[in-house]
């Protein structure tokens, strides 16, 4: 697992979902991507209770113990950075959880802080967060922003809210020190 984990693209997707059999609980899912699009579960758990910070804590802390190269640094890199980012729901448990275990790249999903845009700013907003947080073109990025304004002002100040460099495609532009995200903008391999 060790020596695999250094060929798959370093975003790890975390996730949890609520089992609805007799007995319940949640499922924690860790999966990763080759460079060929397939998903690999890298770690996974079955908790008594809904997600919660503890029971995260517990999930990451296993994580970090049995996969080194989930906080090295990138040993090519001009730029210091850790290898691997995380991209999350932003259920705060696991938001907590992070900082505390992997605290350099949380990452948040587009689809998460659409569907939390679209509360603020109406439906027209959530299909531009998409884009804003797939796009690597500076030019892209700020006609998002843009429309984004022209829509709903309470929208873009509710995400300008967000510190961009764990959502917006474009942020490494201005930050080096963020690794890649190779398009992966969203939870949903795990």
């Amino acid at each position: 697992m060790k020596r695999a984990m250094r060929l798959v693209r370093p975003v790890m997707s975390l996730d949890g979902a609520h089992l609805k059999s007799k007995w319940g609980g949640t499922l924690y899912v860790a999966s990763v991507k080759s460079a060929c699009n397939e998903i690999y579960p890298v770690g996974f758990a079955i908790m008594n209770k809904n997600e919660d910070e503890a029971e995260w804590l517990w999930f990451l802390e296993l994580l970090r113990s049995t996969i080194d190269i989930l906080v090295m640094d990138h040993p090519r890199a001009r730029v210091a950075y850790k290898y691997f980012s995380f991209i999350s729901d932003r259920q705060k448990g696991l938001v907590n959880a992070l900082q505390r275990v992997f605290p350099d790249n949380p990452c948040f999903c587009s689809i998460h802080l659409a569907r939390d845009a679209e509360t603020k700013g109406g439906k027209k907003i959530a299909k531009l967060v998409h884009s804003l947080s797939a796009t690597f073109s500076g030019y892209e990025s700020r006609r998002c922003w843009a429309a984004i304004e022209q829509v709903s002002p309470k929208g873009r100040a509710y995400l300008e809210s967000i510190p961009k460099e764990q959502w917006e495609g474009t942020a490494w532009i201005e930050n080096p020190s963020l690794p890649p995200r190779f398009g992966i903008v969203t939870t949903n391999m795990s």
